[in-house]
């Protein structure tokens, strides 16, 4: 890819004579070569002109899987300038719909018939992008708001969740009911981090609140949060030694090690033929890469075995981002009490106080986390003080009707604050959660 340096070194390279003598004197002219020609016009090559390329090779049916998630991860690295970003919805790019559409799981939708369609990683990287654009630019969030992207993402999150819920209640049935392709393709918890990660922002008002609450999507949240260690931890494991039983039945030893001597004769070829007049655009540096990715999991196909480092450090993974999406969560919740009031009391009334107790499990089961703990307590804190008086009386109503789950809620408060010590930052969320709870 043509750097400005690059533009900058050329310029001098190609100035001219500049000596006193010459000054006055008419200098020769000279004619730009094919070389010099690619190379400017790489080198003054619009960013939106980029990620159009960059989407062309996404779209491409002749891309291939890896190809397209490099597209989307150097897509991602372009949207973190705001500018960039709004430039998704332009025209010139058009690359809102193409995300959205991608997020999406339809196996059933006769235009989503390559596998790359159903891969939870091209759909994580897509629900990346988007999440980044839509970072801090109102924009580009209303923008979406007109695609729909609020009930896409949350018909996405709901049935992600529902699905990852489905095999960790049900455990090894599930397993059984559900086909091995579906286990591999949902319910991953990267892609329901980078959904959570791209609705956040889309958090931004009453009407955008009313609706991700009508559609579910914060029972959903619940649902996430309320998963146990051991079944996230069975996941993964299934997970993983299913993906390693499927990768033996469609890659044999024999056609890696034939795709592997492929790449090498294609890298091989090209930098003998490559001189210095060769420019490497976005284009190419995609492909490039996407190659190096391909050959990477070939190898990666031949090695592997299911041994105890890889089994353990795949589930500490996956636990990993568990916790990112439930810290995220919670961010997002409490942020969403601070701006809007009357979410407090939908959040207490809601199914019997769903939200409270979810945050109760939290500091209950994984409390380990001192990130997690304290964000928890810091949203739960907002939720019981500071309401109207329809938050009051829900939260008496709850007490009144529910004193058990209230008692279960102050002894695992009281045991979380025993976690974080004396030098606590939310030392004084604690002690109102407690004082209130004792009342």
């Amino acid at each position: 890819m043509t750097s400005l340096h690059q533009l900058f070194q050329w310029g001098i390279e190609h100035q001219g004579n500049s000596s006193s003598s010459s000054i006055n004197s008419p200098q020769t002219k000279r004619e730009l070569s094919q070389f010099d020609r690619n190379f400017l016009n790489a080198a003054m090559r619009s960013d939106a002109s980029k990620m159009k390329g960059i989407l062309d090779i996404y779209q491409s049916k002749d891309s291939t899987l890896e190809e397209k998630e490099i597209a989307l991860e150097d897509l991602e690295f372009f949207v973190q300038t705001i500018d960039n970003a709004c430039d998704l919805s332009h025209s010139t790019v058009n690359g809102l719909k193409v995300l959205l559409d991608a997020i999406r799981y339809d196996r059933k939708d006769p235009n989503k018939q390559g596998d790359f369609f159903h891969s939870s990683q091209v759909r994580m990287r897509a629900a990346w992008v988007l999440a980044t654009a839509l970072q801090n630019n109102p924009k580009l969030q209303a923008e979406a708001q007109n695609e729909d992207a609020l009930h896409i993402l949350t018909e996405t999150l709901n049935q992600e969740i529902s699905i990852l819920s489905l095999f960790s209640i049900e455990s090894k049935k599930s397993n059984e009911e559900q086909s091995t392709l579906e286990f591999l393709e949902r319910g991953d918890l990267s892609l329901i981090a980078k959904l959570i990660f791209a609705i956040s922002p889309l958090l931004n008002s009453k009407l955008a609140i009313k609706q991700f609450r009508e559609e579910s999507g914060f029972h959903s949240l619940n649902v996430l949060l309320r998963m146990k260690k051991e079944n996230i931890n069975w996941i993964s494991d299934e997970r993983r030694a299913l993906t390693i039983q499927r990768e033996n039945q469609l890659f044999t030893q024999q056609e890696d090690e034939r795709l592997i001597e492929m790449i090498d004769k294609q890298i091989e070829e090209e930098e003998k033929n490559q001189n210095q007049s060769d420019i490497s655009d976005v284009e190419d540096d995609v492909r490039n890469r996407a190659r190096v990715l391909q050959k990477q999991r070939a190898i990666i196909r031949m090695q592997r075995k299911l041994n105890l480092n890889e089994r353990e450090k795949a589930i500490e993974d996956d636990y990993s981002l568990w916790l990112r999406c439930a810290r995220r969560t919670m961010f997002t919740l409490k942020r969403i009490m601070d701006n809007h009031d009357e979410m407090k009391y939908a959040f207490i009334k809601d199914l019997e106080g769903e939200t409270i107790q979810t945050m109760s499990m939290i500091l209950h089961s994984h409390s380990e986390d001192p990130d997690l703990r304290e964000k928890t307590v810091l949203a739960l804190s907002t939720l019981l003080f500071g309401g109207n008086v329809l938050q009051n009386r829900a939260l008496q109503d709850l007490k009144a009707n529910h004193s058990s789950f209230i008692q279960e809620l102050l002894s695992n408060v009281m045991d979380a604050q025993k976690m974080e010590g004396d030098e606590s930052n939310c030392r004084e969320s604690f002690d109102q959660i407690i004082n209130s709870l004792r009342k």
